[in-house]
């Protein structure tokens, strides 16, 4: 059976709409899960499921890593510790500029200074 959107009721992708002091619109979404939750538990008049395919093919494709934060988190810090004025710094200064960094974070619960 082929997945067709047909009529889907809004309040399976719009979580909130308001409209803000500052005179915007504003539009809040679900999230992703949600609405294939709901289009995927839909069954037919047999009681199976609609779209046995396409939830095969959805479960999967949530399940991919939108991509690693701990390196993005590394290469924003190295950003932070290789300026302009130190693009010379030597390999084991910039480890030991990490290894400073990590320690201060570590015991200042995230406060560096």
């Amino acid at each position: 059976m082929i997945y067709a959107a047909g009529i889907i009721d809004q309040s399976w992708y719009i979580k909130n709409k308001y409209h803000a002091s500052n005179g915007n619109n504003h539009t809040e979404y679900q999230q992703i899960d949600y609405y294939w939750s709901k289009t995927l538990s839909l069954t037919t008049s047999f009681g199976l499921p609609k779209y046995p395919t396409l939830s095969k093919i959805v479960k999967n494709i949530l399940i991919i890593s939108h991509g690693n934060s701990n390196v993005a988190r590394g290469f924003s810090i190295n950003e932070h510790n290789v300026t302009e004025n130190r693009t010379l710094l030597s390999l084991s200064s910039i480890n030991g500029l990490r290894s400073t960094w990590d320690v201060i974070k570590f015991y200042d619960a995230g406060s560096p200074h």
